[in-house]
Formats: C-alpha cells, sequence, structure tokens
C-alpha cells in the first residue's frame, strides 16, 4: 500500500476532502498541519516565539516523514515550509508535491515556492503558462475539486455570498442591496456599505455546506488577480447540489456547460438582472443546480482530480 503525508492546516477546507479521495485511492494517509503545529507548537509560539515555534514544526515534519516513511509529500500552499526542509524530504526519494491555491497576485511567492517540489499545481491556466514560458517545467494546471452532498435542502436564505473582504467584491455586491442578500466572511465586511446584510464572520467548512444548501442563489465572485482558472468556491456550491450565479471566467467553459449546468454573469447589472430572473424560476434554478451536481460527480470529485494528479507524477 501507498503511502502519502499530508501537510496542511488542520481548518483548511482541504484536508478532510483530500483525506477521504486518497484513501478511497488505496493509500495509507498520515496529516500533519505546518502553521499550526500541534499543542506543544502554540505552547512555544506563545512564550518563545514564532521562530522557535517553527523550528520545532519543521523538525516535527521531518521526524514524520521518517516514522511514515510515505511515498509522497504533498501540501497545499505551503508558505512558511522550510527549503531545506524540502531538500531533505526529496533525498530521502519522497515525492514532494505542493496543489497551490492562490492567484496571481502573489506570483512572487509561487515562483520562489514552485522550485522546490518536484512537482507544482496551479488552477489557473494563465499561471502555469507563464511559469512554463519562465523555465519552470515542473509546473501543471490543475483545478480545484468537490466534496458531494447529495440530499438537497429547504431554502432559507434566497441570496448568499460566502468569502473574504475587498472592495471590488464590496462594489459589486452593492447592486444585490435590494434583494434578500446574506454575507459571511471576515469582519471587514462589518465595517462595509453592506454591513447590514452581514450575519457572521468566518465559517467552518461544515456551517459553509450548510448555508450553501440552505441558499437558493450562491453568489461567486473570484479573486481580481485571478486570470483563467476560477475558484474553489464554484465546485463546493456545485458539489452541495445548490444553484450558483458566478462570475465568468474563461476556464469555465472548460469545467461546465455554460446556462445548463452553471450561470455566469459578466458584469454587475447583469448579475442583478440574472438574479431576479433565477429567483423567479424555481424549477429551472433547481433543474441546473442538478445538472451542476451531476457533472461534479461524474468530472469534478477529489477522487478524480487526485487520479489526474496521480497520472501526472507517475508518468
Amino acid at each position: 500500500m501507498k503511502r502519502i503525508l499530508i501537510c496542511i492546516p488542520s481548518y483548511s477546507f482541504f484536508c478532510q476532502p483530500l483525506k477521504t479521495a486518497f484513501k478511497q485511492l488505496g493509500y495509507k494517509v498520515y496529516f500533519t498541519d505546518y502553521r499550526q503545529g500541534d499543542i506543544f507548537a502554540r505552547f512555544l509560539s506563545f512564550f518563545l516565539g514564532q521562530n522557535i515555534s517553527k523550528k520545532y514544526i519543521t523538525l516535527k515534519i521531518y521526524f514524520t516523514t521518517i516514522i511514515t516513511k510515505p511515498d509522497i509529500f504533498l501540501t497545499i500552499k505551503g508558505e512558511s515550509i522550510d527549503f531545506e526542509l524540502l531538500k531533505k524530504i526529496t533525498k530521502r526519494n519522497i515525492i514532494t508535491v505542493n496543489w497551490f491555491p492562490d492567484p496571481l497576485k502573489l506570483i512572487d511567492l509561487i515562483k520562489k515556492i514552485a522550485p522546490q517540489y518536484k512537482f507544482f499545481f496551479h488552477f489557473d491556466p494563465f499561471v502555469v503558462r507563464k511559469l512554463k514560458k519562465e523555465g519552470f517545467n515542473n509546473v501543471f494546471y490543475l483545478p480545484f475539486a468537490a466534496e458531494t452532498f447529495k440530499k438537497k435542502e429547504s431554502s432559507k436564505y434566497e441570496i448568499s455570498f460566502i468569502g473574504t473582504y475587498d472592495e471590488y467584491r464590496e462594489k459589486t455586491l452593492l447592486h444585490l442591496r435590494k434583494f434578500k442578500l446574506n454575507i459571511w466572511g471576515d469582519k471587514r465586511w462589518r465595517k462595509s456599505k453592506l454591513k447590514n446584510f452581514v450575519r457572521g464572520d468566518w465559517v467552518t467548512p461544515s456551517e459553509m455546506h450548510k448555508i450553501i444548501k440552505h441558499t437558493k442563489i450562491n453568489i461567486n465572485l473570484h479573486h481580481p488577480t485571478t486570470m483563467e482558472g476560477t475558484n474553489l468556491r464554484t465546485f463546493q456550491v456545485s458539489g452541495c447540489n445548490a444553484f450558483l450565479l458566478t462570475e465568468c471566467i474563461s476556464d469555465l467553459s472548460n469545467l461546465f456547460k455554460a446556462n445548463k449546468e452553471i450561470v455566469c454573469f459578466k458584469n454587475s447589472p447583469e448579475l442583478k438582472k440574472l438574479a431576479k430572473y433565477y429567483l423567479k424560476n424555481d424549477s429551472l434554478r433547481e433543474k441546473i443546480a442538478k445538472a451542476s451536481f451531476n457533472r461534479v460527480q461524474k468530472d469534478h470529485t477529489y477522487k478524480v482530480r487526485l487520479n489526474q494528479m496521480l497520472r501526472i507524477i507517475n508518468a
């Protein structure tokens, strides 16, 4: 049986689905957290500072690789993982893999991190082409994936948005003020022009799934520096058998059928128009949500996506 060590924050949205999917693929799965470490790491951070805590976490990760003897070491982002640690892991014939979840905004960090791994995966085709053009031959395109939840829930919310605050998102969502809009995200929303629509701050994965399943229209907005690849929220909503109204981005057409499996808007007035239309058309909205869910089950589960990753690694 092959072994994998997943090294990501325990609170990450990727955590449980990655563990589950690799187990389904027949892997022995081990886990460690590169940000929080464990109780002792947090103790060291509080009393002796971040540097001491980071050294302890680095040693713990290394000894975990010695004990578990994984074939693959996988991280999501891994911005604080020590490069010397990665070299030591590589020397022990462990395949190092990074699936990077952030957009072009962090291109300088991406260029530092990518060469440290045997395989570096990114969800945005634009970023992948850019890196390959600059000589990064270990970089591959891999879109995000979805957990699937078949059970439909009764609608509690008209329109929901879950995500971090930025001025662009605020400006876009202001067009939905006349609807029953609900927002969850970081605390900056509470100081925005949409503060009256805020229903909570950060949510856990299970809380997020409940909100999505109880919402008639889930809004998705990409980060302004996302060029072509769609974000994780697209798959999270579709995997909940829920309706998604998402900002257009080019790679969506390669993943879903427009207006049959997913609905896109090009600008704020169109967002408002489509929201009004689909709130009035329950049967069509549910038909599209079901078609999107079926597509996810067929082509975009974590099991499917990790098989794609493993084919590239094994090749």
